[in-house]
């Protein structure tokens, strides 16, 4: 678990200075947590009592809408961080699933740990807001791709930065969070093969 600890000490290191005492206080809060593929990290419904960093594995973050129909909203995966954050830093009912859709491993921290570290280490908001910045661009990004691309863009926007995890999991999730049909995923994947 210590080479775990030490990627996400890598990760925050990139946006921040620290010593190294602050920071292994802070890792010391995050503890082992595995899951295996069909089982949740959070339901709808429930509050997320746990920050994730993936260890390992694929998880899938969604809603069903009232007809029962799945909306995949984004995916986490190895080196990023998983959960609903905001159930998890509100501590409110969430809206989403994230469940896992391949055997994952974790780092968790839970919501009165996290709260404390930031009140021992105030330098940590720097880290924080650097993550905040990458989740907002990201979705922002992710809004005009899926209100002014065509299908095939946002197919080939998605093949160029998409990480190796993800191109191993089902098409159905890629089709779904790319807002077009299986059929439709599968077809633009074998033309861009052959």
């Amino acid at each position: 678990m210590n080479e775990a600890r030490e990627r996400l000490a890598n990760l925050i290191k990139k946006s921040l200075e620290i010593n190294e005492k602050e920071l292994s206080r802070f890792l010391d809060k995050w503890q082992p947590f595995s899951l295996q593929s069909g089982e949740f990290l959070v339901k709808a419904g429930g509050i997320d009592p746990y920050f994730y960093f993936v260890i390992q594995g694929v998880q899938k973050l969604y809603f069903i809408d009232k007809k029962g129909e799945e909306h995949i909203l984004g995916f986490s995966f190895e080196g990023s961080f998983s959960g609903d954050f905001q159930s998890f830093l509100y501590q409110e009912k969430s809206e989403f699933y994230v469940e896992s859709i391949s055997p994952s491993s974790f780092l968790r921290i839970n919501h009165e740990d996290w709260q404390r570290s930031f009140e021992q280490t105030p330098l940590l908001y720097q880290w924080y807001s650097e993550f905040l910045k990458d989740i907002l661009f990201g979705r922002i990004k992710r809004e005009i791709e899926m209100q002014s691309c065509s299908a095939e863009e946002r197919f080939e926007a998605f093949m160029k930065r998409a990480p190796k995890p993800l191109l191993q999991i089902p098409q159905k999730y890629l089709a779904s969070y790319l807002g077009m049909s299986p059929e439709t995923f599968s077809r633009m994947r074998a033309k861009r093969i052959s």
